[in-house]
């Protein structure tokens, strides 16, 4: 899981669910955004899976 939040832009999830670029970190989730969050962290796991 690590590796996926290494992979992900981070200033652009965050402007595209909240509007800010500072609202969601990789070591900040708002509970908000959390289930959001969680699902394209485990749609980029399986993507990172299928492309090995």
């Amino acid at each position: 899981m690590e590796k996926t939040k290494n992979f992900l832009n981070w200033k652009q999830i965050s402007l595209e669910l909240s509007g800010s670029d500072n609202s969601i970190r990789k070591n900040k989730i708002p509970k908000k955004y959390e289930r959001k969050v969680n699902r394209l962290i485990k749609l980029v796991e399986l993507w990172l899976k299928w492309v090995k």
